[in-house]
């Protein structure tokens, strides 16, 4: 039995995005529960320190499964990408988890645009799997909830019911490059709605897994609400009007986030939090 207290590195030279994990399933329920390390790292350098005496817990015959992404550049570039875990044994460490909190995907062309491309069943052909549509069912909605949608102000979202009470240490938000906003909201209803990350000017190259600076409290069964908006305007980055779904591919699109959590019966103190520190220029 080993635990993670993860750390990665990525060069600035090079546009990347990596997450370790044994299991990779976020359609069968609400409020998915994924072992994930979930890191990563966009044109910087950081260094990623679970709580004081928490980790990621690798099982006996556990694995890991390492999945970067790289987007075509115009010049042949080494990869100087490097992964360190720290690794320890001490049985007295807690187990961190990972909720994987996803919304739905429907991204129309421009008003007034025309051709193949701006079909969803073209849009599904190229990303070849369903995923869209088990997010439509995941998050009780249907196409007809996007048929108003706009282009350039796109918007995906989705509430989830938290699986398990515990300390909220960090959150990680995803996009692709038609990425204009994403936000989370802890029981966005009520007078006490915490916003959990707010990023209002997406940037694709630039990512990562931020560390509460306290860690916040979150009861099982609280609404976690995920908002994210795209812009797919024509411009010389995106010059052929198409319909966007959930996909794989830089010009697909995600709406994401990895909350880590460390499970915890109410009254538990909360961890001692170590935020992410740069380690390089």
């Amino acid at each position: 039995m080993l635990w993670s207290r993860q750390r990665a590195v990525s060069t600035p030279s090079s546009t990347c995005c990596a997450r370790i994990s044994g299991k990779q399933d976020w359609s069968r329920r609400r409020g998915q529960v994924e072992e994930a390390l979930s890191v990563a790292g966009c044109r910087a350098r950081h260094r990623l320190t679970s709580p004081i005496g928490t980790g990621k817990l690798i099982p006996a015959g556990g694995f890991i499964v390492l999945q970067m992404h790289y987007h075509p550049g115009a010049e042949v570039e080494s990869d100087r990408t490097q992964l360190v875990m720290q690794l320890e044994t001490d049985a007295a460490f807690q187990a961190l988890r990972t909720v994987a909190i996803v919304a739905p995907v429907e991204i129309p062309c421009p008003e007034g645009a025309a051709g193949e491309g701006c079909s969803r069943d073209m849009a599904m052909r190229n990303v070849a799997n369903p995923r869209s549509d088990g997010l439509l069912r995941l998050c009780g909605q249907t196409l007809a909830d996007y048929a108003d949608q706009q282009a350039e102000n796109a918007i995906g979202t989705c509430d989830y019911s938290a699986p398990f009470s515990g300390w909220g240490v960090a959150i990680l938000s995803h996009q692709h490059t038609l990425g204009a906003t994403t936000r989370t909201v802890l029981n966005p209803d009520a007078p006490d709605a915490q916003v959990l990350i707010d990023i209002p000017e997406w940037d694709f190259d630039w990512q990562g897994n931020y560390f509460f600076v306290e860690p916040v409290w979150i009861d099982r069964g609280d609404v976690i609400r995920i908002t994210c908006t795209w812009d797919n305007s024509l411009d010389d980055d995106n010059p052929e009007p198409r319909y966007v779904v959930w996909g794989e591919g830089t010009d697909d699109e995600m709406c994401l986030n990895y909350l880590t959590v460390l499970p915890a019966e109410p009254g538990t103190p909360a961890p001692v939090s170590v935020t992410a520190v740069s380690i390089g220029s």
